[in-house]
């Protein structure tokens, strides 16, 4: 590591007090909101790995208002004004393209309470202290979940007064059905939710995020985030359980794309970003032995609406504590560099 990639990495820390939420359970009666007061971004999300053909996975994400940060806004193609703006997600290997834009005035029922949200006839949310109900309908895409919240919470970001985001384990139950394919789906995923100030941040280039379900009781998430430059912003491993367990790993932390598709995406706004093919990551548990290693081969559904990126899935091989691991990942994934 270079001193100038050091020192951003020790920056990034002091900022981020994450570490001080270490070990703390979900907290059920914590705020969450829409945009109100100096929050002007808000941000839900539901990300399932692993599901059964045709889907391969399914996120529900939301960004309300503009998050003036280059890789994750689609100012471009704003048709309102930026606190007005709804983005929303509902991607799926069965789906072509579950990316829109709304007003939130005009076309959603969004108020300051967040216990139930409505996102023209698009998507659903509505979350009691323990649980999410998601439920969504797109061309003929059908998709209706329970969601039962853990005690195991990940912290992404704790900065405060000015940025915070986590993401909570959860067990989901239900159907997804696309046309007359339907599908009783059950299994772990996530449900995420982000709060930040009108700050820009223009320094942020690249940002991959994945989620490994183990077993049926154990998620692992990566996190990686780099800025201009090549400064490290965050390397992160978290691994949590459904009994409420909740840990962060950096060290000996790596990631390597060994092949890039041949053919990068064009996004709407004209950028050739290129995606990986076949990577490797992998991550030490505090006594520097192996925890987690990751050998993952795209799918090829990515699909666009991830920020000013995409989200899809790959198929895994690997080994966590030292036990052999397969299955298939969720991928998100936005390269602006």
């Amino acid at each position: 590591m270079t001193l100038i990639a050091a020192a951003s990495t020790r920056l990034a820390s002091t900022l981020n007090r994450q570490k001080s939420l270490d070990g703390l359970p979900f907290d059920v009666t914590g705020e969450t909101h829409t945009l109100t007061g100096r929050w002007r971004m808000a941000h839900y999300g539901v990300m399932i790995p692993g599901l059964p053909d045709p889907f391969g996975f399914f996120n529900g994400i939301v960004i309300l208002g503009s998050p003036r940060v280059p890789i994750f806004n689609n100012d471009p193609l704003l048709a309102t004004a930026p606190d007005d703006a709804v983005w929303i997600l509902t991607g799926t290997r069965a789906l072509a393209d579950g990316f829109r834009h709304y007003s939130a005035a005009a076309d959603c029922e969004v108020g300051r309470d967040d216990a139930s949200l409505g996102f023209a006839d698009h998507l659903r949310l509505a979350r009691s202290s323990r649980t999410v109900a998601v439920r969504a309908a797109l061309d003929d895409l059908s998709v209706d979940l329970e969601l039962e919240l853990t005690p195991a919470v990940s912290h992404f970001a704790h900065i405060p007064g000015t940025y915070d985001h986590w993401s909570v384990l959860a067990r989901y139950s239900g159907t997804i059905a696309s046309g007359s394919e339907k599908q009783a789906v059950r299994g772990l995923c996530t449900y995420e939710y982000a709060r930040a100030m009108a700050i820009p941040v223009p320094f942020a280039r690249y940002f991959t995020y994945q989620i490994v379900n183990v077993d049926a009781s154990t998620q692992v998430l990566m996190v990686e985030i780099i800025g201009t430059g090549g400064l490290v912003i965050q390397r992160m491993v978290y691994v949590r359980t459904t009994d409420g367990h909740a840990s962060r790993h950096v060290r000996g932390f790596r990631h390597e794309v060994h092949q890039y598709a041949s053919e990068p995406l064009r996004t709407p706004d004209g950028f050739a970003m290129r995606m990986p093919a076949s990577f490797t990551w992998s991550v030490q548990d505090d006594d520097g032995s192996e925890l987690i290693t990751v050998h993952g081969t795209t799918n090829g559904d990515f699909r666009y609406g991830l920020g000013a990126g995409y989200a899809g899935s790959y198929a895994y091989t690997g080994a966590f504590r030292g036990s052999a691991i397969s299955g298939t990942a969720y991928q998100e994934w936005i390269d602006r560099r």
